[in-house]
């Protein structure tokens, strides 16, 4: 079982190049999240824990948040499949609803 510091060494590595994928410097981020550049470098380095926000961020930004936690799948999400899944559960949600009039 890999140990903590290596969980997080490889999940500051996996946003460290989320990030340069979106083009965005660390001040950037650190802009967007309204906090120091020293908080994402410390992030990106495996020495402090991601914080919810800066998921959120990625996640809106096309990140796969399975990718950055886990390293599996690919990083960037497939949004078109994800909509059309969640339009699919709107349908059948609408279905239902008309077989219950």
């Amino acid at each position: 079982m890999k140990d903590e510091k290596y969980v997080k060494t490889e999940v500051g590595n996996r946003i460290a190049a989320a990030r340069k994928h979106l083009g965005l410097t660390q001040k950037e981020i650190a802009n967007l999240l309204e906090t120091e550049q020293t908080i994402i470098s410390r992030v990106e380095s495996g020495n402090l824990r991601v914080s919810e926000d800066y998921e959120i961020l990625l996640h809106s930004k096309g990140i796969s948040i399975d990718w950055i936690v886990s390293g599996e799948g690919e990083m960037v999400r497939n949004q078109k499949s994800e909509l059309k899944a969640e339009l699919d559960e709107i349908i059948r949600n609408i279905n239902s609803f008309r077989g219950k009039l």
